[in-house]
C-alpha cells in the first residue's frame, strides 16, 4: 500500500502536472493566435479588443454606430456556442423581427406577440423563416437588397445556424460556432455589416428598393462620398445597392460606404 502511494507521488503527480501544463499552454497559444485575428480586425475597423469570459470581443463604431463582435454561450438555443455582430441603431424605427433557417427550431426570447411571416418569394421562403410583431413593417424592411445581403451570409456559411435579431434599436447577426480563422471572421463581419447597410436603408424614409434595383431618392439620402444628395447621373453599388453620385465614384474608383468596397456599379434607371 505505501508503495503503492510512493509510486503515484513520484510518478503519478509529475504526469497529471506535465498533463495539466500542456492543455494550459496549448490553451494559451490558442487564445493568442485567437487574440491576433481579433487585433487585425481592430486595426481594419478601428476599434479595440478586450478579452470578456477568456474570449477575445472587438468593439468598434461603424458609421456612427456602436458595434461589437464577440462570443456567446447559448446554452437555451440549438446554436450554443455561437459568433455575434452586434450593432446599435438610434433611430427606433426597426420592427421586431427574428430570421433563422428554415430546419432549425428556435425558441425565440421575448416572441409573446410574434407571429410567423412569409417574404412571397419562394427561394427565400424554403430557406429561412421570419417571426415579427408587426408584418407591414417587416414587409417594408425586407426587401430585395436586404434578403440578397441575408442570403449572401447564409450561402458563405451553408454548414452553420444563422439567426438575425432586431429590436427598434439594434440588430444582432449570430453564426453558430466560435470563429477563430481569419478569412472566415473577416468574412461575417463584412457580410454582417452589409446586412446592417441593407437594414438602414430599409429603415431611412425616403429610399425604397426594388427587385431591379430602381430607387426614389428624397434629401435624405446622402452620396456617401460627397455627402451630398445625389444629382445627376447616378449609380448603384453593385453590392450594398448605395447610391452615389456618378462622378463621385468614378473619382473614389469603389464604393464609399466603410467595409464594403465594391469596384462595380449599376446604373440607376
Amino acid at each position: 500500500m505505501m508503495w503503492a502511494i510512493l509510486k503515484f507521488v513520484c510518478i503519478g503527480i509529475p504526469i497529471v502536472y506535465i498533463f495539466g501544463l500542456i492543455v494550459v499552454l496549448t490553451w494559451q497559444t490558442r487564445l493568442e493566435r485567437w487574440m491576433i485575428v481579433y487585433q487585425k480586425l481592430a486595426s481594419r475597423y478601428g476599434g479595440e479588443v478586450d478579452l470578456y469570459q477568456l474570449r477575445p470581443r472587438l468593439q468598434f463604431h461603424y458609421h456612427g454606430m456602436k458595434s461589437l463582435l464577440t462570443n456567446q454561450d447559448l446554452a437555451d438555443t440549438p446554436l450554443e456556442k455561437t459568433t455575434t455582430m452586434q450593432v446599435t441603431l438610434s433611430d427606433g424605427k426597426l420592427p421586431r423581427l427574428v430570421a433563422f433557417g428554415a430546419g432549425q427550431t428556435m425558441r425565440v426570447r421575448g416572441s409573446k406577440g410574434m407571429r410567423s411571416f412569409k417574404v412571397g418569394i419562394s427561394k427565400i421562403d424554403q430557406r429561412f423563416k421570419f417571426l415579427t410583431s408587426n408584418p407591414r413593417r417587416a414587409a417594408k424592411l425586407l426587401n430585395s437588397a436586404w434578403l440578397e445581403r441575408l442570403d449572401e451570409l447564409q450561402s458563405r456559411f451553408p454548414k452553420h445556424a444563422v439567426v438575425i435579431e432586431m429590436s427598434p434599436c439594434s440588430m444582432t447577426i449570430m453564426r453558430s460556432g466560435l470563429i477563430r480563422d481569419e478569412k472566415d471572421l473577416d468574412d461575417f463581419v463584412r457580410l454582417s455589416l452589409k446586412l446592417v447597410e441593407a437594414t438602414r436603408y430599409s429603415a431611412v424614409e425616403g429610399v425604397e428598393f426594388y427587385s431591379n434595383l430602381v430607387f426614389s431618392l428624397r434629401d435624405s439620402v446622402r452620396c456617401p462620398i460627397c455627402t451630398e444628395t445625389p444629382r445627376g447621373k447616378i449609380v448603384l453599388c453593385a453590392s450594398c445597392n448605395t447610391p452615389h453620385c456618378l462622378d463621385c465614384w468614378q473619382y473614389n474608383g469603389r464604393c464609399g460606404i466603410f467595409a464594403c468596397g465594391e469596384t462595380r456599379a449599376n446604373p440607376s434607371e
